[in-house]
């Protein structure tokens, strides 16, 4: 049942990992694995559009900067660029301190 959910053994045991990465329970182990077979390594032949609005107020420009460190990890040529672009003074660094900014694209 969805109530299942906020009990505080997977509050706290199956948040944590999902947004530390320590998995260190039987129960964390468990969903990370779910996790795990559930996302795939994404098909890194497929190009990715990265589109945001400059009004956006939700998914901040540090937050997103977390996500286009993961891309370019990633490797492979990136398209030309969109006109215009943001140019940002000092450069942008992944905003969320709790969440390991990890690169490896196995990561779910």
């Amino acid at each position: 049942m969805g109530a299942d959910l906020f009990v505080p053994a997977y509050v706290e045991e199956v948040g944590n990992c999902g947004l530390t990465d320590t998995c260190e329970s039987e129960l964390a182990q468990t969903w990370r694995s779910r996790w795990v077979a559930d996302r795939p390594p994404p098909d890194t032949t497929i190009p990715i559009f990265h589109w945001t609005g400059g009004m956006d107020t939700f998914i901040l420009p540090g937050f997103q900067k977390c996500g286009l460190d993961r891309l370019e990890a990633q490797g492979g040529d990136a398209p030309a660029p969109c006109e215009p672009l943001d140019e940002y003074d000092p450069m942008l660094e992944c905003s969320i301190p709790i969440i390991p900014n990890s690169l490896n694209p196995d990561d779910p």
